[in-house]
C-alpha cells in the first residue's frame, strides 16, 4: 500500500510538473509567435512609406529593414518580400533568392486572406538538414487584391535551444505541434520526428476546445511510446500544441 502510495505521488507531482513546464514552454512559442508577426506588421508598414521612392533606393531601404529585424532574432532564418505571384523581390539571403512561389505560406495567400499564416516545417533549399517554417502575411490594395508577401523563415534548430535548456523530470518529452498534431519540434534529442504527424493530438485538441490543458492516457504509435500525457494549447492562431509526455 504504501509502494502504490508512494508511486501515485510521485506520478501526481510529475504530471504536475510536465503541466507547468507545457505551460511554460506553449507561452515561449506564443511570444515567439506573436513577435515574428510584428516584425511581419512592421515590415509591411515600411514598405508602404517606401512606395514613393525609385526602386533601386526602395529595395536598398528594405533590404537594410529587413536585415536589421533578422539580426534581433537568431531564430529568423531569413526575411523576405514576395511580389504577388510569389517571386521574391527582396530578401536579406545572399544572392539571387530562390524560387519560394510553391511554399504553403505563399500559396496561402493566392485566395483569400488567411492573416498571419503559418507553414508545414520542412527542410531549407539553402541549407541542407536544416529545419525550418514560414510565417507570412499578405499585403492587399483597396480592391483586395493581393500585391506583395512579407515573410519570416523561421529556424527550429534555436528553439530547440531554448527548450532544451528547460529542466524536465526524468523521462519526459516535450513536442510542439499544430493543430492536426504535425511535429515542429520534440525535444530532447527527437529531432528525427520533426514533420511527422500524431493523429491523436488532433483527435483530442478537437475534443478539449474548450480548455487550454487537456490529458488523456494513450499509446503513440508513431513515437513508439506509451504514458501519461499532457498537451498545452497556445493562444495564438492558427494554434500549434506544445504537449509533454512523461
Amino acid at each position: 500500500a504504501m509502494a502504490c502510495s508512494s508511486y501515485r505521488s510521485s506520478l501526481d507531482a510529475g504530471r504536475q510538473n510536465a503541466r507547468f513546464i507545457s505551460s511554460l514552454v506553449a507561452g515561449q512559442m506564443d511570444m515567439v509567435l506573436l513577435d515574428v508577426e510584428n516584425s511581419l506588421a512592421e515590415t509591411a508598414r515600411f514598405l508602404a512609406l517606401t512606395q514613393h521612392l525609385p526602386q533601386r533606393e526602395q529595395n536598398e531601404q528594405l533590404r537594410e529593414a529587413l536585415g536589421f529585424i533578422q539580426r534581433k532574432k537568431e531564430y529568423i532564418h531569413t526575411m523576405f518580400i514576395t511580389d504577388a505571384h510569389g517571386q521574391v523581390v527582396n530578401w536579406t539571403g545572399p544572392g539571387v533568392a530562390p524560387d519560394i512561389s510553391d511554399r504553403d505560406y505563399i500559396v496561402a495567400h493566392q485566395g483569400k486572406d488567411p492573416g498571419v499564416f503559418i507553414g508545414k516545417p520542412i527542410y531549407s533549399r539553402l541549407r541542407p538538414k536544416t529545419w525550418i517554417f514560414g510565417v507570412s502575411l499578405g499585403l492587399r490594395d483597396r480592391q483586395g487584391q493581393l500585391t506583395h508577401v512579407v515573410g519570416a523563415v523561421v529556424a527550429l534548430l534555436p528553439l530547440l535551444e531554448i527548450f532544451d535548456s528547460v529542466d524536465m523530470p526524468q523521462g519526459t518529452h516535450l513536442m510542439v505541434t499544430d493543430m492536426d498534431g504535425r511535429i515542429y519540434l520534440h525535444t530532447p534529442n527527437q529531432e528525427q520526428n520533426v514533420g511527422r504527424t500524431v493523429p491523436e493530438i488532433k483527435k483530442n485538441a478537437l475534443r478539449g476546445m474548450q480548455s487550454s490543458t487537456f490529458t488523456g492516457l494513450s499509446t503513440v504509435d508513431l513515437l513508439g511510446e506509451s504514458g501519461d500525457r499532457l498537451r498545452h494549447r497556445l493562444n495564438h492562431q492558427p494554434r500549434p500544441v506544445v504537449a509533454g509526455e512523461f
